[in-house]
């Protein structure tokens, strides 16, 4: 330390850098009477969100880079996230925007865009969403936009409204080994793909039934099955 010192002294220089050391990953555990969106919103980048087995009658919307919201398993006795009574006031209550459609998705994940026009200003990224089962969304199960480098994978969305999966305008993910059964909206499907022209996006293993549409796609370009 003199040493250093000394060489900062010879150098002239009066101050030096303090070195913050990095956020340490932590590990938050939800319970079903807690609430999903207050522990996101806390968190930072590393963090995991583990919900533990049992029903959650709330949504979540996450915007924070580089988290992880892992369930307790996608079947009936995991995690489990049905609709609350009263939609929250957030963009996760608005979607899918489709003109007569039911709107309230239960897990979504958003970058920062311009709500008018969709001019996308920065993508949320490294975003991993696993081991959860979406019952009865009225709109989309899981509902994605302007995302990078996202991971969903062995999540289930059973009996959603418009869309068991949405994934739109996003970048370098990967879904694999998810389900959408039931759709009741006639024009929905179990997953909807939109604005993936150049995409690198990846879809694996995923399982789509009593779908009249089981894989809708619009301006799909760069996408792996």
């Amino acid at each position: 330390m003199k040493r250093l010192l000394s060489t900062v002294a010879a150098l002239g220089l009066t101050t030096m850098a303090t070195v913050v050391p990095a956020h340490a990953a932590t590990v938050v555990r939800v319970l079903p009477s807690q609430s999903i969106q207050a522990a996101v919103d806390a968190a930072r980048p590393g963090d995991t969100i583990a919900l533990v087995a049992g029903i959650y009658r709330q949504s979540v919307q996450i915007t924070t880079n580089g988290i992880t919201l892992r369930g307790a398993g996608d079947g009936p006795g995991g995690t489990v996230l049905v609709p609350p009574a009263v939609e929250p006031a957030n963009l996760c209550g608005q979607v899918p925007p489709d003109p007569g459609a039911r709107h309230g998705g239960g897990i979504c994940v958003f970058g920062d865009f311009d709500s008018r026009t969709g001019v996308i200003t920065s993508r949320v990224t490294g975003v991993h969403v696993s081991g959860i089962r979406l019952d009865g969304w009225p709109g989309d199960g899981v509902a994605v936009f302007a995302s990078d480098r996202l991971g969903i994978d062995h999540v289930s969305a059973v009996d959603s409204g418009t869309y068991g999966f949405a994934v739109l305008a996003s970048t370098n993910g990967v879904l694999s080994h998810d389900i959408a059964n039931g759709i009741g909206f006639a024009d929905g499907a179990g997953m909807f793909l939109g604005d993936l022209p150049a995409s690198h996006m990846s879809f694996l293993g995923n399982t789509v039934t009593n779908a009249k549409l089981g894989m809708f796609m619009q301006d799909v370009g760069d996408v792996q099955f």
